[in-house]
């Protein structure tokens, strides 16, 4: 798979080499603000366990977490009415687990999309008011300009709050996003069950079946009927065509 002579798939998977690398630009371990770039959940657990191995496990599970009650709650609660909420939850949590640029953060389009269709909810204006920040583009005021000057002035890139919150705001947003979105499917009303929807309806369904039998039925009889009476009248007709043609028999 190719875009303007680039292999897409064999860019995509020497990022995904190096991205327990600490030497590329690609991991999430890279010193330095451009690993800020990265949007998926280890860049934000490494700097609670500045292990790249345990960043890695702790960010799978908590996205299998994620995606379990997700499934859960798309199964049991989504219908025609809320549809767009299920495509919303899921191209959040595609951006949770591998290597994932800030480029990529575009699939939160989905989210927009369900904010607006369902304005009225206070959670859909929470999360348009939550993206707002993702149009200010930090990493690069960090890197150059008066900022980059402001943040190495004061060492701020040495401070936890820093490096674990404020560079790593996306991912936050991310986790923040994915939680609204799943609180407003828990509060959504639960499907019926096939069997309940079938356990409804079969009262109306035996009577149709029973009026189109009983309908079956007297057709039925009436044509036994009809084909008596027609045997009859055939019966009937031969004397009368002997005695019609007794002359010529004669």
């Amino acid at each position: 798979m190719g875009f303007h002579n680039i292999n897409v798939y064999r860019s995509y998977l020497g990022a995904l080499a190096q991205f327990n690398s600490q030497d590329s630009y690609n991991s999430f371990t890279y010193p330095g603000p451009i690993r800020y770039l990265l949007i998926n959940l280890q860049v934000v657990v490494f700097q609670f366990t500045r292990s790249a191995v345990e960043s890695n496990i702790l960010s799978w599970l908590l996205f299998l977490i994620l995606a379990a009650a997700s499934a859960l709650l798309i199964r049991s609660r989504v219908s025609e009415g809320n549809e767009g909420i299920d495509i919303a939850i899921i191209s959040v949590l595609t951006l949770f687990p591998v290597y994932q640029r800030i480029y990529t953060a575009a699939l939160l389009v989905f989210v927009i999309f369900w904010a607006l269709g369902n304005w009225r909810l206070t959670s859909a204006k929470v999360s348009l008011v939550l993206m707002l920040p993702l149009l200010l583009p930090l990493v690069a005021m960090t890197r150059v300009g008066a900022l980059a000057g402001f943040v190495k002035r004061h060492n701020l890139d040495s401070h936890f709050l820093w490096n674990a919150v404020i560079m790593p705001h996306m991912i936050w947003i991310e986790l923040f996003l994915v939680l609204i979105l799943l609180a407003v499917l828990y509060g959504t009303p639960a499907n019926r069950r096939p069997h309940q929807r079938l356990r409804l309806k079969w009262p109306s369904m035996r009577g149709d079946l029973q009026d189109k039998l009983s309908k079956m039925i007297h057709m039925h009889r009436n044509y036994n009927r009809l084909q008596k009476t027609e045997t009859v009248m055939h019966l009937t007709y031969i004397p009368l065509n002997l005695w019609s043609m007794r002359d010529m028999l004669v």
